[in-house]
């Protein structure tokens, strides 16, 4: 499978649009309200209105219930859902997709087959070489230097994350394109 790319915490139609056009891409909405990037489940069913055949997925905190999960799973056609490592059991028995997001070294032998490990791309846990992985290295800053000395041949895929609109039509596109453009030649087919 291709190299792939993970549009994280989506909250506006100018990114939404922009990665859809994008192949191998996920879509993902934060519904976890104590995060700063959070969408209602209202403005998340209007941008996907928007959108053509997007694989979508439903991104949620440590702190929410299953009841709270499943009913957001209900509203949308999402393809998988990202929580944190400490919630696995909640969905041990969930047939789609998981992204798992961690710090925890247990990950590394307690993930099943569908999972994806998201980690951050400072973790340590990156330089862990096991085939059987699938790794997303999450990036918060399309011009972090450290980007510039990590080997992407190694991973599943990037996660990129999203940031609120400076104003409508103005968002963080342009940054995530340019690294993209600038990876592309060097990402595995």
């Amino acid at each position: 499978m291709p190299f792939q790319i993970k549009a994280s915490s989506i909250n506006n139609l100018t990114d939404a649009r922009y990665f859809n056009a994008l192949e191998n891409t996920f879509i993902g909405f934060n519904f976890d309200v104590l995060h700063s990037q959070h969408i209602n489940i209202l403005q998340a069913e209007e941008i996907v209105s928007w959108l053509y055949n997007p694989p979508l997925i439903a991104e949620f905190g440590i702190h929410q219930t299953r009841e709270e999960i499943d009913f957001i799973l209900d509203k949308i056609p999402f393809v998988g859902i990202e929580i944190p490592y400490e919630n696995r059991n909640i969905y041990n028995d969930y047939k789609k997709i998981r992204f798992l997001k961690t710090n925890s070294p247990l990950a590394v032998y307690e993930t099943k087959e569908l999972d994806l490990l998201m980690l951050d791309i400072n973790n340590s846990l990156l330089n862990i070489q096991n085939p059987h992985l699938s790794i997303f290295v999450e990036i918060e800053n399309p011009k972090s230097q450290i980007i510039k000395n990590v080997d992407f041949s190694k991973f599943k895929g990037v996660s990129l994350k999203g940031k609120k609109e400076e104003r409508p039509g103005w968002s963080m596109v342009d940054e995530w394109a340019d690294f993209i453009e600038s990876k592309i030649d060097t990402l595995p087919k």
